[in-house]
């Protein structure tokens, strides 16, 4: 296992289904790990489209984004493959712990802090859903059913926070929603990096590329713009950017 000040990870910004450029990179590069930060929005199964990388002995990681449930089959793409997935899950990446945290906040059937959540997991939700549908659905109704499920298969419930702090540490955190320091961001993701005692966060969603003022938490937060590829490498020293949208 390389050291912490050896091992390169690339932070990715959101894809919406566009590989060929931060694939033909990595294989020219070789970074230690690739992680997508959401919005994955996948063209074909992961097992197809990054077997390149893992032939080359890259890791290939990410998390989700909101558009990563709609149609088009995207979410069942990024399910076919555990591997690929770090939400909920804390890993050691080139020695690095790193701590991921998919989808967004959603007030209507989910969690939108600071208000209490509606559910407390989607498991949690979906026994809901069932005892809301009558036996018998008109055809809208059931859609509307179907598309409650779906959509919110991307949202953040307290159980993947919670399964998160049950992993502490992590060197760093990676996130498709945005941290409280940002306009439309969350004081519970940058609560989230504090607990956990990362020392860098690492978000997408918002297509900015953007370094926070470091806060009293002492955690460093970078948004990474959509394509956007960040390079990680050792915990002290800023991000390199490898190359901008695209």
């Amino acid at each position: 296992m390389k050291a912490q000040e050896d091992a390169r990870l690339w932070c990715v910004g959101d894809p919406h289904g566009r590989y060929t450029e931060v694939l033909r990179l990595a294989l020219e590069r070789k970074p230690d790990a690739i992680i997508f930060l959401g919005d994955l929005q996948l063209p074909s199964p992961p097992s197809e489209l990054f077997s390149d990388l893992r032939e080359a002995g890259i890791t290939a990681r990410a998390v989700f984004g909101n558009h990563d449930s709609d149609g088009e089959n995207y979410w069942e793409r990024y399910v076919s493959d555990p591997e690929l997935s770090l939400h909920g899950r804390v890993e050691d990446i080139g020695g690095l712990r790193v701590a991921g945290l998919g989808g967004v906040f959603r007030q209507k059937f989910a969690w939108y802090p600071p208000a209490e959540p509606v559910h407390r997991s989607f498991a949690e939700l979906e026994k809901n859903l069932a005892r809301l549908a009558p036996r018998r659905l008109a055809g809208n109704e059931s859609a509307w059913f179907a598309s409650v499920r779906r959509t919110n298969r991307s949202s953040i419930f307290p159980a993947d926070y919670d399964a998160l702090l049950r992993q502490h540490p992590a060197d760093i955190l990676v996130t498709h929603e945005a941290p409280g320091m940002h306009p439309h961001g969350f004081a519970a993701v940058s609560e989230l990096g504090a607990l956990l005692d990362a020392r860098i966060g690492v978000h997408g969603h918002h297509h900015e590329s953007i370094t926070y003022p470091v806060g009293a938490d002492g955690v460093r937060w970078y948004g990474v713009d959509m394509r956007e590829i960040i390079e990680i490498q050792g915990l002290d020293s800023a991000p390199k950017t490898i190359a901008g949208q695209r």
